[in-house]
């Protein structure tokens, strides 16, 4: 790295030294998570810089099929230690195996195992049961088991029902036709079918017994999630041979 923006390739395989070089149009020394891609195969040597135009070239006929590299491994510096990586590493891959930095750094003097990272900083911002997920260059959050929604879980998406009301959503049933031939399929079902159906939901109530769930895929066909009037929460459903049982899960 000869500039905070410059990152730097440099090989030889027998016939003399191959640099490539990319320039990022801001500073990489910015505190925040890049990615890097070096790759040399028979043909080429490329450099990938984040989401930067790639930099590649071509082999020349007289230069070794293959690398014959015997020594040490250094990452981070070399054995004199002069202009050293000061920052932290994390997922590195060689010839697409994992590479343990976390194992190797216990042995090492003045390396730390694992990284901070964002969420270590910023993991408060996701709210309400969201899981803070680690970025390439930043973090989002996950908001699967949250009852809300939005960029931080914040937003609600619940409602408050009366006795004897209800939401209800209309479903267009697709219809496949194989051989001439028309297929009723399931409302909730897409051409590929899934191999369960789960369902999550959050509620509170004083009411017993009482239906939480209701959907029916034709006068015979029906699942049901109801609390039972000793607090006790079933799923009933009565469904196609053809069609997969799913699962629940009431938060």
């Amino acid at each position: 790295m000869s500039s905070p923006s410059e990152i730097t390739f440099t090989i030889d395989v027998g016939n003399g030294p191959v640099e490539l070089l990319v320039q990022s149009p801001y500073p990489l020394n910015d505190n925040q998570w890049h990615y890097i891609r070096a790759e040399r195969n028979l043909k080429e040597t490329s450099l990938q810089v984040d989401n930067l135009p790639q930099s590649m070239r071509e082999a020349s006929e007289e230069a070794y099929f293959r690398l014959h590299l015997t020594s040490q491994l250094f990452v981070g510096g070399t054995s004199s230690r002069q202009k050293g990586f000061l920052g932290c590493m994390r997922s590195l891959h060689l010839n697409g195996q994992n590479t343990d930095l976390i194992e190797r750094a216990k042995l090492m003097s003045g390396v730390t195992p694992g990284c901070l990272g964002h969420c270590s900083s910023y993991g408060s911002n996701c709210h309400n049961g969201g899981k803070c997920v680690e970025k390439q260059s930043g973090y989002s959050c996950d908001c699967t088991n949250s009852p809300n929604e939005g960029p931080f879980c914040q937003k609600e998406i619940s409602a408050l029902f009366n006795s004897g009301t209800s939401v209800t959503y209309m479903f267009q049933e697709p219809y496949l036709v194989i051989k001439n031939t028309s297929l009723l399929s399931s409302p909730i079902y897409a051409d590929n079918a899934p191999s369960k159906e789960t369902i999550m939901l959050n509620f509170l109530t004083t009411q017993a017994p009482t239906i939480l769930l209701y959907l029916n895929f034709s006068s015979q066909n029906f699942l049901a999630i109801l609390l039972s009037r000793n607090g006790e929460c079933l799923w009933h459903e009565t469904i196609r041979p053809d069609l997969h049982r799913g699962t629940i899960h009431v938060l």
